[in-house]
Formats: structure tokens, sequence, C-alpha cells
């Protein structure tokens, strides 16, 4: 089968299984399917998510273990994103989260038709990281 081919029946059957898929059950999984989001993204905003949230719900009395995960993490996704070359470890402080340094890795990792406000709305109807969600969506409307 020619490449053409097989690239037409791909598509076509993430569209059957997209039918076959409740949309309201997993808003985020859709949102990433429908906006393109390759896995190396969305492992990229997965972990920014976690940092995000560590930071907003860790400022105060970490356990060391907690610390230490946490910090492994951001030193491992600045160098992801150094390596890509699209933002800057300034990014990475660890200060309580803003939505506009959500709306700046989003905008520096992910595909040009993502929203960072739809993004975060899909993450909160899927129960992903709700708390983080709310406050960063709560920061658009002030």
């Amino acid at each position: 089968m020619k490449i053409e081919k097989e690239i037409e029946l791909l598509k076509y059957q993430i569209k059957l299984l997209k039918m076959m898929v409740q949309g309201d059950e997993f808003p985020f999984y859709m949102y990433v399917m429908d906006h393109e989001i390759g896995e190396t993204q969305h492992n990229l905003l997965d972990n920014y998510l976690y940092l995000l949230n560590h930071r907003l719900s860790h400022m105060e009395g970490q356990d060391d273990i907690s610390s230490q995960f946490y910090e492994s993490k951001k030193s491992s996704l600045i160098h992801e994103v150094k390596v890509l070359g699209t933002i800057n470890a300034d990014l990475f402080t660890d200060e309580i989260p803003t939505y506009a340094e959500f709306e700046t890795f989003v905008r520096a990792v992910l595909p040009e038709s993502v929203n960072p406000i739809y993004l975060l709305k899909s993450l909160q109807k899927q129960s992903i990281y709700v708390n983080l969600c709310e406050r960063l969506l709560k920061q658009t409307k002030d």
C-alpha cells in the first residue's frame, strides 16, 4: 500500500475512533487529537503542568522526597526545552504559577492552533489539575 493511502486510512480510522469515544468524558484527549499535539509535546505539557501544580500546592512544608522529585523533573524539563530551543529556562521559577507563564509555555511548545484558555478548560473538564486550572483561568478574568 502506498504511503498516501496508508495515511488516508489511518486518518479515517482515527476519525472513527473519535466517534466511538465520548468527547464529554475525555475532552482533553480530544483537544490533543484535534490540535495535532504530538507525544513529545504532550509529555512536555504534562511535565510542565506537574511543575506548576507542585508550585501551587507545595509552597510551604515540602518533604525532602517531594522536593527532590520536583527538582529532578524541573531540571529534566529545562534540559528538554533547551534542546528544542523553544523557551528560556527563566520560565521555570519557584513562584506561584501565573497564566502569563503558562501561555508563554503553550505558545512556545504546542501548535499555533492551541488556545491556552480552551486547553485549560479541557484539562479541568477531564479532572486533570483542577485547582491549578481554576487558578490560571481566574487570572484571565482579572
